[in-house]
């Protein structure tokens, strides 16, 4: 209201000065002035219908609809059961999870940039090429991330912010259908040039960590997802998909991954973290991470980070063992080493900072015992 009161002011003047001598009065003064308050009080109006307009698109049904036709018009549909289908079992997997209150569809589009978008009305579209970089664990990181600013109905706050007073006034003089169809338009280029701010980024980032875990894929998968994208993209990805993930005023991909590992630290309860390509157990090191196929050491280094941590957040670390070249426990493969000799070293290594672990605790118990004894004694002779 101060900035329109300003507005207010600065027109009347002009008005004033434009006048010159012919300004006579204060009823000339007074029908200008009305004049203006009538244009803010109609852009005001417009605003309100604009709203209600926007929340209409992004809360029913029939919003939804409206904006899958707007979206796959714009981006196009990859016509391929086999894509569809697992973006869609990947997308189930994560809105099953109890922390997801929203109902979202998802499509997938023929376009071979890695990207992947929130629009409003809660429509997920995933680019093919996304889907040809990653794996699933990675693929449903970056799509908890949406799912993050769906939930957290960034698209629609910052569109709510970007719409001009002009274009509302204009919009709300049409008849209700093409208010409609020009918001769908604004909101198809707003997520095409969408830059979240900072804090929205890092929100959306831990939605998609926890989605991940509480679906039960590895979480050392988040770390992976922003690799591959550094890797072919660079940290400061600007087109594409960096308008959507990493713009240049959002941390660097390499923060990011960092920020994922300590996630994945306090996951495992703090017994598991990695510093470049070596996973430490209880400070430990117990595995260098070692480059197969589109896979660099460190992308193997968090995923085998992720397992144990995996473990150590379920109470489930159990005595690893050695199977020729894989190193296991509980029953699966933590990792495929290049030899059997690396496995039985890793097996040695992680058992040891396990155990290293577990012999602290065994002697912290034992000295609370021995106090608790002592003191139990104490207090028998004093009551004796």
């Amino acid at each position: 209201m101060k900035r329109w009161g300003r507005t207010v002011l600065a027109m009347a003047i002009g008005v004033t000065l434009a006048g010159g001598t012919g300004f006579t009065g204060t009823q000339g003064f007074r029908a200008d002035a009305a004049g203006v308050v009538d244009i803010l009080l109609g852009g005001t109006l417009a605003m309100v219908e604009v709203n209600s307009e926007l929340s209409r698109m992004d809360d029913t049904a029939e919003g939804q609809q409206q904006m899958l036709q707007e979206r796959q018009k714009s981006t196009g549909y990859y016509d391929n059961y086999s894509y569809q289908d697992r973006a869609k079992r990947i997308f189930e997997s994560l809105t099953d999870t109890p922390d997801v209150k929203r109902t979202y569809v998802v499509y997938v589009t023929p376009e071979e940039d890695a990207n992947a978008a929130m629009s409003l009305g809660r429509v997920m579209s995933i680019n093919k090429g996304l889907m040809d970089m990653m794996d699933d664990a990675a693929i449903a990181s970056v799509v908890g991330h949406e799912i993050g600013h769906g939930e957290n109905k960034d698209a629609i706050r910052g569109l709510r912010k970007s719409v001009a007073l002009q274009t509302a006034v204009g919009a709300a003089t049409a008849n209700s259908g093409g208010l409609s169809v020009l918001l769908g338009n604004v909101a198809g280029n707003y997520v095409n040039q969408q830059v979240f701010s900072v804090t929205q980024e890092k929100n959306a980032d831990e939605w998609g960590f926890k989605l991940l875990a509480d679906a039960g894929y590895n979480v050392g998968a988040a770390a992976v997802a922003m690799a591959v994208l550094r890797d072919k993209y660079g940290d400061l990805y600007t087109d594409g998909l960096g308008q959507i993930v990493n713009p240049n005023n959002h941390p660097k991909m390499s923060q990011r991954i960092l920020d994922h590992l300590k996630r994945l630290e306090e996951f495992s309860g703090k017994h598991v973290s990695v510093t470049d390509d070596v996973v430490y157990v209880n400070k430990k090191p117990v595995y260098t991470g070692e480059p197969i196929g589109q896979y660099t050491g460190a992308m193997r280094a968090y995923l085998v980070a992720g397992k144990l941590a995996r473990y150590y957040h379920d109470n489930n670390v159990n005595t690893p063992t050695v199977q020729e070249n894989q190193v296991w426990m509980n029953g699966s493969s933590l990792v495929t080493l290049s030899s059997s000799e690396k496995a039985a070293e890793m097996e040695q290594a992680l058992a040891t900072a396990i155990d290293s672990k577990s012999s602290k605790k065994v002697k912290a118990d034992d000295k609370k015992n021995k106090v608790d004894s002592k003191a139990k004694v104490d207090q028998e002779n004093k009551t004796k």
